[in-house]
C-alpha cells in the first residue's frame, strides 16, 4: 500500500508523485502563495465541499499482522516503523475519536523509548551536515549530463544512482567488452528498480536506451558538466585519468574523484585546473548506500563544493563534508572498528560473538 509505504519509511516523495499518489490535488508552478490562494477561490466559486479525513471510507482490507512483520523486518531494529503500523490500524478499523486515542497511546509509548532520542538526533544531525556556512550564497553549477569514468559495480552503481535522478549518464571503459558488462550491470541494477515498481518498462527503457552511452572514447565526454572518475585505487592510474579528463572535458565541468584514501589534493595537481576538482566518495552499491562524502581540497572553488553537494541532494543522497586526509570519514571509522575488533580476537574473544555485537 502506497499510504503505508510512505508512513512507515519516511521516504521523500516528489510533488508529481503525490499528484499521482492522491496526496495532493493539483501541482501548480509560481508564488506559493498567490497560486494557493487561486485555487483556494476556485474550490468557493465552484462550491466544492469540505472532505474531513474522519469522514472518509475505509481502504481495502489489509492483512495487517503481515503488514506488521514485514515492516519490522525492513526497519532493522528500528520500533517505530512497525507500531505506525498498528496506529494506522487502529485509525482504519476504530471510529475515528478511539482511532486517535489509541494512536496518541502507541506515540506516547514511543516517546518513553531509547530510540526516540536517538533518532531525532539522526534526524537533525542529517540534515545540519549540508549546512555550510562557507557556502552561504553560492550557486552551484548547473547539472544535467553526468560522467563516469570505469564500468565496475562502483561506476555502474553511480551511473544507475543518476539515471534514476534524471540525469543522462555517458561512461567509459577501455575496451569494448567491458564497456558492454558495464552496461549489462546497469541494465541489472535498473531492473532491479523495475521489479520493485520504482520505475516502469518505458521508463526502463528510456534509462538503459536513451539516456546512456557507455563509451571507449573519452571524448565522449566533451559536453558533460560533472564526470566522476572511480577505476583502480592507484594513483598513477588516477592520475592518467584526469590528465584525460582535463584535455577533453569543457570549462567549468567538475572533475570528482571516487578515491577512498587518496590525496585528493595530489590528484588536482595533476589537472590544469585544480579549481574544478572535488573529492566524492560514494560507497557501494552506489544507488543504494545514502552517504556521500564531499572531499574538498585545497583549491576547490566554492561553486565546485555546492555543485558536490547539489549532486547529492539530486541523488537522495547525505552528503558529508570532508577534508583531505587518510580515508576520510567513514573509513577512517571503520578502521577503528576493525583495529578495536582484531584486538578482542587476539584476547580470545568469539569473532562470532564481535560479529553479533556489532
Amino acid at each position: 500500500d502506497p499510504a503505508l509505504d510512505a508512513i512507515t519509511t519516511g521516504r521523500h516523495i516528489k510533488a508529481p508523485q503525490a499528484l499521482e499518489m492522491g496526496i495532493v490535488d493539483r501541482v501548480e508552478e509560481g508564488d506559493p502563495q498567490e497560486v494557493g490562494l487561486a485555487y483556494v477561490r476556485e474550490l468557493l466559486d465552484s462550491g466544492a465541499e469540505r472532505r474531513p479525513i474522519c469522514e472518509m471510507p475505509a481502504p481495502a482490507p489489509i492483512d495487517w499482522d503481515a503488514a506488521y512483520e514485514v515492516t519490522l523486518k525492513k526497519g532493522r531494529g528500528q520500533i517505530s516503523p512497525a507500531e505506525a503500523v498498528r496506529a494506522v490500524q487502529a485509525g482504519v478499523e476504530k471510529p475515528f475519536e478511539e482511532g486517535m486515542k489509541a494512536e496518541r497511546g502507541i506515540f506516547s509509548e514511543l516517546m518513553n523509548t531509547d530510540q526516540r532520542q536517538g533518532m531525532i538526533h539522526a534526524f537533525f544531525s542529517e540534515r545540519a551536515v549540508s549546512n555550510l556556512p562557507e557556502l552561504k550564497g553560492v550557486e552551484p553549477r548547473e547539472l544535467k549530463a553526468i560522467g563516469v569514468i570505469g564500468g565496475g559495480t562502483m561506476g555502474a552503481g553511480i551511473a544507475t544512482a543518476a539515471l534514476l535522478s534524471g540525469f543522462s549518464v555517458v561512461l567509459i571503459e577501455m575496451k569494448e567488452e567491458a564497456a558492454k558488462a558495464a552496461h549489462e550491470r546497469i541494465s541489472g541494477n535498473l531492473q532491479g528498480a523495475l521489479k520493485r515498481g520504482k520505475i516502469d518498462q518505458a521508463k526502463f527503457d528510456h534509462l538503459t536506451g536513451d539516456a546512456l552511452t557507455v563509451s571507449t572514447e573519452y571524448e565522449s565526454l566533451s559536453d558533460v558538466d560533472l564526470v566522476v572518475e572511480a577505476v583502480f585505487e592507484d594513483m598513477d592510474v588516477k592520475k592518467q585519468v584526469f590528465g584525460k579528463l582535463d584535455a577533453v572535458c569543457k570549462p567549468g565541468c567538475v572533475l570528482a574523484s571516487n578515491t577512498s584514501y587518496l590525496d585528493v589534493n595530489e590528484i588536482a595537481a595533476s589537472t590544469s585546473r585544480p579549481e574544478d576538482v572535488i573529492g566524492l566518495h560514494f560507497f557501494s552499491p552506489a544507488h543504494v548506500m545514502k552517504l556521500l562524502e564531499v572531499v574538498v581540497a585545497d583549491k576547490t572553488a566554492k561553486d565546485v563544493v555546492a555543485t558536490g553537494f547539489a549532486l547529492g541532494k539530486a541523488l537522495g543522497k547525505i552528503s558529508v563534508r570532508a577534508g583531505v586526509c587518510d580515508g576520510f570519514i567513514g573509513n577512517r571509522i571503520l578502521a577503528t572498528y576493525r583495529t578495536a575488533a582484531d584486538h578482542m580476537v587476539l584476547d580470545g574473544a568469539s569473532p562470532y560473538k564481535i560479529d553479533a555485537a556489532l
